[in-house]
């Protein structure tokens, strides 16, 4: 895992983002540590990780004379007297000619690459009539961090009322080159300055293509809005990808009974295998694996023995400074979950949440020192339902057939949540470790042909989804689609998978060249021209869902 965090400690004057221009891409696998060397992008609460509350939301905010300007979320946070409330008393030049002022918050999503350098246009719309002045243009300078929100105030000369209707949200062109410049927007909230409804324009996507996803959206999104009637409660709110289904939307498509044939394949960072160590070398069992500072389990259960639960955990190397095996604080997070999966005699069993908070309290019962990321699926074999909790930069797709059944096409995709590029969350025993209920929660349907891939960072920072969904096709062919295939051959053909995606990640970590995940995101952050993989430990855990031959559970 990479991390360069520790440098703040040694520099605590330096904002995490100066430390990474600094060490530029040398600080490899150093533990995260949150805390006052931070330049507060997130707030922690029991709902989990919430935005930044800018200013406006929780008192006055400054004006000024431009018609957009804006309101940096390190000076909202940082207390500057230009944002106290004794400046938001002084007029700006902009308010004697705007019939309205509204304030504007744009939340950049935590995934990896979500921000952009870029800026963007902003146009609002009221019910029946257009901001005349607009569009506004904001963000040039510094364009938009990820996990950040940025606010502004829009000087209109037209009353829109209350509550502008529309929003319309265009991300400004890169230059000559649009690496890097993708930009995935969580939602827009706008609220009249000294109002406290407003609207929040729901967006959760990309505007331009993503960085290391694959995925491209439009440059240009026009929002209808949602009355809000707190516009500060609206930035608390619990928060779903978008590919993530409702309870509703679950129950409409859990329909298909499936039953889940696993297997896996580790290889450790080839360093480790020279110096050994405990777990230096990978160790595989139809259960429990791991392989340097990686771990994974499999938990066999429901229907003739049909996997219902599945993990991946990456530990932090750099623990190994202060002589901590941080190999041993994963092995413990994925043994734990395995035992808490098959020994519930529960019904329903635990889902991936569950799972995930069982697991932290076992290695903090065991006082296990060290950090790591954290993926966690629970598969529901009656009727599909998948559910799964997420911490950090290891994660999971779901790959289904296309129409055609030629191909296999991704489906669902976790969020790879980073506090900012080599600094993902992490479950930990230090005071700055993150929580289970801080994990993403997401939930999906499988249907039987569907394929899981769940893998650490060496895995994702090497290979795209779009790699991935090619191997498998290549790999498992349209036989794949013999979801009524018999247990051995299923478990060898996921197995097979399995071994062919670890080295394909391994040879597009040791390539110099490669254009990867990991490089198209590391030119974004770094501002400088990067090629190659990643060289880390690689775990993947496959499993094929297949037609269950009865029901008997």
């Amino acid at each position: 895992m990479a991390s360069h965090a520790l440098m703040c400690r040694l520099l605590p004057n330096v904002s995490v983002s100066k430390v990474s221009s600094v060490f530029a891409l040398g600080m490899n696998n150093v533990p995260l540590f949150r805390g006052s060397a931070s330049h507060g992008v997130f707030s922690m609460s029991s709902a989990g990780v919430s935005f930044p509350v800018p200013c406006f939301l929780g008192g006055a905010a400054a004006t000024y004379g431009s018609a957009a300007s804006a309101r940096p979320l390190h000076a909202l946070l940082s207390g500057a007297s230009t944002f106290s409330s004794s400046a938001a008393s002084s007029a700006s030049p902009g308010d004697e000619a705007a019939a309205a002022v509204y304030e504007v918050a744009i939340r950049t999503g935590d995934r990896r690459g979500a921000g952009t350098p870029c800026g963007a246009e902003i146009e609002l719309f009221g019910m029946d009539a257009r901001d005349s002045s607009g569009p506004h243009v904001v963000g040039t300078e510094k364009g938009f961090v990820t996990g950040g929100c940025d606010a502004f105030d829009v000087h209109s000369p037209t009353d829109l009322g209350d509550s502008p209707a529309r929003l319309r949200l265009r991300r400004l062109e890169a230059g000559s080159s649009d690496l890097g410049a993708g930009w995935y927007v969580y939602d827009v909230l706008v609220v009249r300055r000294g109002g406290r409804r407003g609207m929040r324009y729901h967006i959760d996507g990309w505007l331009g293509e993503s960085d290391s996803g694959g995925v491209k959206g439009e440059d240009e999104r026009l929002v209808t809005g949602v009355t809000v009637e707190d516009v500060k409660s609206a930035m608390d709110a619990t928060r779903l990808t978008r590919n993530s289904l409702s309870d509703s939307e679950i129950n409409a498509l859990a329909k298909y009974p499936v039953l889940l044939y696993a297997g896996a394949a580790v290889l450790p960072h080839p360093e480790k295998l020279e110096t050994g160590g405990a777990g230096a070398k990978a160790a595989i069992s139809r259960t429990f694996g791991n392989g340097g500072e990686d771990s994974f389990f499999i938990a066999r259960g429901g229907m003739n023995g049909g996997a219902t639960a599945l993990g991946v955990a990456d530990g932090v190397f750099a623990w190994r400074d202060q002589g901590i095996d941080a190999g041993e604080y994963s092995r413990g997070l994925m043994r734990a979950a395995l035992q808490a999966a098959e020994s519930a005699d529960t019904h329903p069993r635990p889902d991936a949440l569950q799972l995930m908070s069982c697991a932290a309290k076992g290695v903090s019962d065991l006082k296990l020192q060290g950090s790591s990321t954290c993926c966690i699926v629970s598969v529901c074999n009656r009727n599909g339902i998948l559910k799964s909790a997420n911490l950090g930069d290891s994660g999971f797709i779901v790959l289904r057939p296309s129409l055609d059944g030629t191909v296999f096409e991704v489906k669902n995709r976790s969020v790879h949540m980073e506090h900012e590029f080599g600094r993902p969350y992490q479950l930990g025993h230090h005071d700055h470790g993150d929580k289970p209920e801080d994990a993403h929660f997401e939930q999906a349907a499988l249907r039987p042909g569907d394929v899981l891939v769940l893998g650490s960072d060496g895995l994702y920072d090497n290979l795209s989804d779009e790699d991935i969904a090619d191997l498998i096709t290549k790999t498992a062919g349209t036989t794949a689609n013999k979801t009524n295939s018999t247990a051995a051959w299923s478990h060898a053909l996921a197995s097979s998978c399995a071994r062919v995606l670890a080295s394909h990640a391994f040879e597009a970590s040791v390539n110099k060249t490669a254009d990867t995940p990991y490089s198209r995101a590391a030119t974004e952050f770094f501002d400088m021209v990067y090629s190659g993989g990643k060289r880390d430990d690689i775990t993947v855990v496959v499993a094929l869902a297949a037609n269950p031959p009865k029901m008997n559970e």
